[in-house]
C-alpha cells in the first residue's frame, strides 16, 4: 500500500499482478483495517476507469467469499488431525435451505469446495434434500445447466481456486438436479479423452461387493485398490500395487470414518502391497449407483452423520437412495499438473 501511495498512478503491473494473487479474503478477515486501507489507497491511484472496475472486481470477490462463508458455512465434524491417515472428504455440511442461485454463489466463492467434484456432489446433494424442506421458488429453469456449467468453468479457469476439470472417463456421469439429470459433458467439466488431466479415477475392485453408503459406513468394513503410483515404474513385489481403506470408529458422529492402511500387517495375505507414496492427502472418495452413472453424493453427509438422526431413518434413506448399491472409486492425484 506504501508503494502504491508514492507511486500514485497509474497502478504498476507489478502491484496489479501480487493483488490479483493474493488472498484479499484472507486479509479481510486478518486485518480488516489493512483491507479497508488498501481499496482507499485503490479508489486514489486508479487514474482510469478500467483501473476502477479491477478494483471493484477486487472489492467484489472478497465480500462474495466472507457472504458464502458467513451465510452457508461448512463444518467438518470429523475432519483428521494432522498427521492421521484419514479420507478427508466425508461428512462435510452444507446449508440445504439454499435456492438454486444461492447455491450457485456459494459453490463459485465457498473456500471449503476444493474441485469440480465436490461441487457436483452439493448440485446432487442440494437437489435430493431440497424438495424435504417443502420450498417450491425454485429458479432452476431450463437455463439452469447452463448457468451451473458457467459457474464451473468460472472455478476451473480461476487460478485462485486451483479447480482442475475431471478425468475423461467421468464424461459420461450423470447429476441429479431437481427432476432432471445432468450428464457432465466433457467438453463442459472433463478433459477430452487422452488429454493430460491432473486426476485419475481408480475403482474398487470389490465388485461383488453390493452395499450402500450408511450401511457400509456403519460397521467394520474395507475397499481394495488397484493403483500403481506415477512414480513407481517396475514392481516386483508379489501381487498388484494398490492400496486399502478400512473404516474406523469415529468419536465425532454416528457413521464410522475411512482410514488409509499404511501398516504392512494390514496387507498379509492379501492380493494387494501398498507403496508408501501413495498418500491419503490426494484422495478423494466418490460412489456411483450400482448399473448406472448416476453419482452419489458420499461428501456432503454431514448432517446424515449427525447424532440427531436416528438409525431407522438413516436405513431409509440409504434403500431410497440407491436400492442396487453403489460402487466405491477414488478420485486420486493434484489439482492444476
Amino acid at each position: 500500500t506504501h508503494q502504491m501511495k508514492v507511486q500514485g498512478p497509474p497502478i504498476s503491473v507489478n502491484c496489479r499482478y501480487l493483488l490479483d494473487n493474493s488472498d484479499l479474503f484472507l486479509c479481510r478477515l486478518s486485518n480488516k483495517y489493512l483491507f479497508d486501507n488498501l481499496f482507499v489507497i485503490l479508489e486514489e491511484t486508479a487514474g482510469d476507469f478500467e483501473t476502477m472496475r479491477w478494483a471493484f472486481r477486487l472489492h467484489k470477490y472478497a465480500n462474495l467469499q466472507l457472504a458464502a462463508e458467513m451465510s452457508y458455512p461448512l463444518s467438518t465434524p470429523s475432519s483428521p488431525a494432522p498427521g492421521l491417515d484419514i479420507i478427508p472428504n466425508l461428512y462435510r455440511k452444507m446449508n440445504l435451505k439454499m435456492c438454486f442461485d444461492h447455491m450457485l454463489e456459494w459453490i463459485c466463492n465457498s473456500r471449503k469446495v476444493f474441485s469440480v467434484l465436490m461441487a457436483l456432489e452439493a448440485v446432487a446433494t442440494w437437489s435430493i434434500n431440497y424438495g424435504e424442506f417443502g420450498f417450491h421458488n425454485l429458479s432452476f429453469e431450463e437455463s439452469g445447466p447452463d448457468r451451473l456449467f458457467e459457474r464451473l468453468n468460472l472455478g476451473i479457469k480461476n487460478q485462485d481456486r486451483k479447480w482442475s476439470k475431471l478425468p475423461s472417463s467421468l464424461s459420461e456421469l450423470q447429476v441429479d438436479c431437481l427432476s432432471s439429470l445432468l450428464p457432465v459433458l466433457a467438453s463442459k467439466v472433463c478433459v477430452s479423452e487422452g488429454e493430460k488431466c491432473g486426476y485419475v479415477v481408480v475403482d474398487c475392485i470389490d465388485t461383488g461387493l453390493t452395499t450402500r453408503p450408511v450401511t457400509f459406513l456403519s460397521g467394520e468394513g474395507t475397499l481394495f485398490f488397484h493403483f500403481k503410483p506415477p512414480d513407481v515404474r517396475f514392481c516386483e513385489k508379489p501381487g498388484h500395487c494398490g492400496f486399502i481403506l478400512k473404516t474406523v470408529p469415529n468419536a465425532a458422529g454416528t457413521l464410522r470414518k475411512l482410514e488409509l492402511c499404511t501398516d504392512s500387517k494390514d496387507y498379509e495375505n492379501t492380493s494387494v502391497h501398498y507403496h508408501s507414496t501413495i498418500v491419503i492427502e490426494n484422495m478423494h472418495l466418490f460412489c456411483v449407483h450400482k448399473n448406472s452413472n448416476r453419482l452419489y453424493p458420499l461428501t456432503w453427509f454431514g448432517w446424515l452423520h449427525s447424532n440427531f438422526i436416528t438409525d431407522r431413518e438413516r436405513e431409509f434413506y440409504d434403500t431410497k437412495m440407491c436400492p442396487n448399491g453403489v460402487e466405491f472409486k477414488i478420485l486420486y492425484g493434484r489439482p492444476k499438473l
